[in-house]
């Protein structure tokens, strides 16, 4: 089982963010593995766990772009809409795979 991290520059930041303390304290003996992108809405995110990672049964996606998606709506002209539909695929990819999906919001 593989832990994915997608999300923004809050996930990107390796050193001294939560990435780095979520490392230490998982302790699970399970990869880690960081696919995430800053400066870039859950469209972006959604596409690189569908098409540039091997999701299998079993492995997790950490999803946090909800800071990103915020500004996206607030400073590019995405609506609410399109940004949900986003995060949907990242569900319904990991439901097709059997793998977990955890939400978080910072």
């Amino acid at each position: 089982m593989t832990i994915f991290l997608s999300g923004g520059s809050n996930t990107l930041k390796e050193k001294g963010g939560w990435v780095s303390s979520f490392r230490d304290l998982a302790d699970c003996g399970e990869p880690i593995e960081n696919v995430s992108i800053g400066a870039a809405p859950s469209y972006m995110g959604a596409f690189r766990v569908m098409r540039t990672i091997d999701l299998k049964k079993g492995d997790t996606v950490l999803w946090e772009y909800g800071i990103n998606d915020a500004n996206h709506i607030d400073q590019r002209g995405y609506d609410d809409g399109q940004l949900v539909e986003a995060v949907e695929w990242y569900i319904l990819h990991c439901a097709e795979v059997e793998a977990k999906f955890c939400a978080l919001i910072f």
